[in-house]
């Protein structure tokens, strides 16, 4: 007899009627953990997070760049700041990347040495396109791959005011190389141009084209033209480049391999749950940052097939997370950097009702015994009742193993 069936007869015997698991690929059911908050860095606006050995530099739209010392997580301390506006950034090594977009003045891209944290100096500001037009006046996008930044922008041209991307070589920080760029002025051409991520010789930008569609779309730019080359559908500008990965966070997270940069394949798709803001990673684990269901853990160790690990609903509108496997710092944009210790999170396995510390045909004949007696120990979701939504826990963690 299947394992659904038999719990399925479980509930009709204990009179509750028949159920359905409302399964979703992907796995959105699951443990939940709200744990106690061990610190805050109290600060307005923080919504992009880099780390370097025991510093988190966070960018704020109040304060600049913050380099924060969590060498003792539970008491992270400012080093230094660095008063700039910037909209975006991206750390190399000792160099880190940032879109300035003083008051008055056209943007530009900023980079500061930050080799010591608590003295963070300026090393070079240089316009984002190499000539008088257009003229950045604020930033959609930027990554860097390999000192190479892709700039998204909207700017004032000759043309009127538009949208376009440009491709700036850094490697050599007081020398930068120009690449190319595109400039749209919307009419009969791209526009809504937002996000921007590097690979190989592609970047991938999100934007709509009247005869090609809305989603991202892929420059060669290995060609000062920058022609396009391939197109993915999307609905979400939200990209994240990781191990010879696409991923899009939209209506539902779909991860592409990049085996052919041109033509990126669909491995996997789930739905969302939250408003997605952003993903990270920690070895085979994916973190999916939302702005309203806290930070939701994947396994990707088979990225054709993820699975949902837990979510960590103590951290609410999270804008961009970091961890070194036992803490998690959120970016919460109101609020300021969230500190919570993942071993807070260490949930008993829900699946493992007799404790040997494996998940059996034991634990199943441990589950239908409980639900028939109405024994509240199998109550998963901690509800003052038994019903089927104890039982769809119980089979996603049996089915996980956890």
């Amino acid at each position: 007899m299947k394992l659904f069936s038999m719990i399925r007869a479980a509930v009709g015997v204990a009179g509750l009627g028949l159920l359905s698991t409302g399964a979703v690929a992907g796995g959105l059911t699951g443990p939940s953990c709200t744990a106690p908050l061990r610190a805050l860095f109290a600060q307005d606006n923080i919504y992009e997070l880099e780390a370097s050995g025991s510093t988190i530099f966070a960018l704020t739209s109040q304060d600049g760049v913050l380099a924060i010392d969590v060498s003792d997580p539970l008491n992270p301390v400012e080093l230094d700041s660095y008063p700039l506006r910037p909209e975006f950034m991206e750390l190399d090594g000792d160099l880190l990347y940032g879109l300035n977009r003083p008051t008055g003045l056209p943007a530009t891209v900023v980079i500061l040495d930050v080799s010591d944290p608590s003295d963070i100096t300026l090393v070079a500001e240089h316009p984002v396109v190499g000539d008088a037009d257009p003229i950045p006046a604020a930033f959609l996008g930027m990554d860097m791959n390999n000192s190479i930044g892709y700039f998204t922008y909207i700017a004032n041209s000759v043309d009127g005011i538009g949208m376009g991307f440009s491709v700036v070589d850094l490697s050599d920080s007081m020398n930068p190389v120009y690449i190319g760029h595109r400039f749209f002025n919307g009419t009969d051409d791209f526009f809504g141009l937002f996000g921007s991520v590097g690979y190989g010789s592609n970047v991938y930008i999100y934007g709509h084209h009247p005869v090609i569609g809305t989603g991202v779309h892929i420059f060669d730019h290995s060609d000062p033209a920058l022609p396009v080359v391939g197109f993915l559908p999307s609905d979400s500008f939200q990209m994240t480049i990781h191990d010879s990965m696409l991923f899009i966070n939209g209506v539902s997270a779909r991860v592409y391999d990049l085996v052919d940069p041109d033509a990126p394949s669909l491995i996997s798709e789930f739905a969302n749950v939250g408003s997605s803001t952003s993903v990270s990673f920690f070895g085979d684990d994916a973190f999916l940052n939302t702005s309203n269901d806290g930070i939701r853990r994947y396994d990707f160790s088979d990225p054709t097939n993820p699975q949902f690990l837990i979510a960590y609903e103590t951290f609410d509108r999270v804008s961009d997370s970091i961890t070194d496997g036992s803490v998690i710092y959120g970016a919460n944009f109101v609020s300021g950097l969230e500190v919570a210790l993942i071993n807070d999170c260490e949930l008993e396995c829900s699946a493992d009702l007799n404790s040997d510390g494996t998940v059996n045909v034991l634990d199943i004949s441990s589950f239908l015994i409980l639900f028939v007696d109405q024994d509240l120990i199998v109550d998963l979701n901690d509800d003052g009742s038994l019903n089927f939504m104890d039982v769809t826990l119980f089979l996603d963690a049996y089915g996980i193993g956890c």
